[in-house]
């Protein structure tokens, strides 16, 4: 079951497909690393999907099927 969708969830997740990295969404949003990827987990528990692959030194985009 879908949860509801926060707006600055997307916001965080928009600037960090943006940015490329936690480290500088983090600076541009002007918060922690792990808030980010705190804000990214509950995006991705609400709309029941991944939407990023995350290594210790790259983030890249799942591939999603509509």
């Amino acid at each position: 079951m879908k949860k509801h969708v926060s707006l600055s969830d997307i916001r965080t997740f928009v600037v960090l497909a943006e940015q490329g990295s936690f480290t500088k969404a983090g600076e541009k949003l002007a918060c922690s690393r792990s808030h980010i990827s705190k804000q990214l987990a509950q995006l991705e528990s609400s709309l029941g999907v991944s939407l990023l692959i995350r290594t210790t030194r790259t983030v890249s985009y799942t591939h999603l099927r509509a």
